[in-house]
Parts: C-alpha cells; sequence; structure tokens
C-alpha cells in the first residue's frame, strides 16, 4: 500500500521528467501502479468489503443487534450491561464463544463506552500553596484539601494516594 509521501515522491519524479519506466524500478511498484498514481488526485482510503469473520458470534448478532435495541427503550440504570448479554446468550441461546468478542459487538453496536468507569478524579487544592491529592489532609504540612469543603484526614477508598514526588506538600 502506498502512502501520502509514496505518492509526493513518485509525482516529484514526474515533474521532474522521469519515465514511468524508470519510476517503476526506482519505486519498486509496477508501471501500472505508477499510472494509477499520476491518475489519481490523492491516494484512495482504505475501504473494507466486508465486516471481519466472526464464526461463533455470527449466528448471535441479530440476537445482540435485538437486546441493544430493546434497551434505548429502558431507563439507563435497567439497560444490560455487556457481561449480561453475553451471560444471556450463553444461557438462552447456547453460545458457547468467548465474552470479550461480545462486548465488542456490543460496544460497536452500540455506539458507547462502559458506563460503569468512573472518571478520574482531578488534583484540587483549596490551599495556593499546597500541591496534594484530592481527599488527602497531607501529613507534611497539616493543610487539608477537599472538595465542596468537606475535610477528610487519610486515604478515602475512591482515591489513590500520591505516587509522584510533586504530589507531596513541599511546605
Amino acid at each position: 500500500m502506498l502512502t501520502v509521501d509514496d505518492y509526493g515522491r513518485i509525482r516529484r519524479a514526474h515533474r521532474d521528467g522521469m519515465s514511468i519506466r524508470a519510476m517503476a524500478r526506482t519505486f519498486h511498484h509496477s508501471q501500472r501502479k505508477i499510472r494509477e498514481v499520476l491518475v489519481q488526485p490523492e491516494p484512495r482510503p482504505y475501504t473494507r468489503s466486508k465486516g471481519p469473520p466472526a464464526p461463533k458470534l455470527g449466528p448471535f448478532h441479530a440476537v445482540i443487534d435485538e437486546i441493544l435495541a430493546a434497551d434505548e427503550k429502558e431507563p439507563r440504570k435497567q439497560r444490560h450491561t455487556r457481561a449480561q448479554i453475553f451471560r444471556r446468550l450463553w444461557d438462552e441461546h447456547g453460545y458457547r464463544g468467548g465474552c470479550d468478542a461480545v462486548r465488542r459487538r456490543s460496544a460497536t453496536c452500540a455506539g458507547v463506552w462502559s458506563s460503569n468507569t468512573a472518571p478520574r478524579p482531578e488534583r484540587v487544592s483549596t490551599s495556593a500553596s499546597c500541591n496534594c491529592w484530592p481527599n488527602i489532609l497531607s501529613p507534611a504540612c497539616n493543610t487539608p484539601s477537599g472538595v465542596a469543603g468537606r475535610q477528610r484526614i487519610g486515604f478515602s477508598r475512591s482515591c489513590r494516594p500520591p505516587h509522584r514526588r510533586d504530589c507531596f506538600c513541599t511546605t
């Protein structure tokens, strides 16, 4: 497959007067390919003619689509997770393939990423001189830092302790 740089090199060589036969020898492509490059204004993007083979999951694509279509009408908390879709295929429809294939298929069909991943906490400090991780009372400077005015001592389960040197207070 030719890159944009290859297209540029071939066009520059043609502009400089090199013959198609010489370009084919120099760039290690056929004369037909060199002619195609010179005719096309830009490289054609790769388009896949058909989807990847799914020997085990293929017969169950319609079932997954049906489950996801029914889930769109349901409230968010009552929708199937990817693991639940896999269990339902396994128990009700006799699917004996891998869980990862079901997860990938349901992610591409739903067009959403996992809803159970929590956002990372931001490094917020109430003190201008303190560079602490949120929800920590730093033992180095005893400056409380937290979110929404709540003071916590020690580490909460939702945040991890700082592991880099610049996360600790220096005052």
